[in-house]
């Protein structure tokens, strides 16, 4: 958060694992409180954290989902972070990333979902 440099309005996570292992690994990793709690508590956020996994080779390009961090149908905030890590991850690594941003996207046009209801 602090490399942020302010307060965070939408996050997401991800758990990218290398071919030698399985999409469940990293998804143990990421999904539990005691994983998401501290980013949740770090953001005074308290929605759901999204997240992606994937199993894949290094250098792959993921897109880390965000949401608001108080209100999920808030859209403008519903946008993705496209990451890639050159050698990472190796067979039997896995990547954990988190990704907050301080605002939703720039000129969102999307009336807000009550209008659908």
């Amino acid at each position: 958060m602090e490399a942020l440099g302010e307060p965070a309005e939408a996050y997401g996570k991800a758990a990218i694992v290398g071919l030698d292992g399985e999409i469940e690994h990293g998804s143990a990793l990421i999904h539990t409180l005691k994983f998401g709690d501290h980013f949740r508590k770090a953001a005074n956020a308290t929605t759901l954290l999204p997240a992606v996994e994937k199993r894949a080779p290094a250098g792959v390009v993921f897109d880390i989902p965000l949401k608001h961090i108080t209100d999920a149908t808030i859209r403008s905030h519903h946008q993705t972070v496209e990451v890639r890590i050159a050698d990472a991850p190796h067979a039997g690594e896995i990547v954990v990333a988190l990704a907050a941003a301080a605002q939703g996207r720039p000129q969102q046009r999307l009336a807000p979902l009550a209008t659908e209801q």
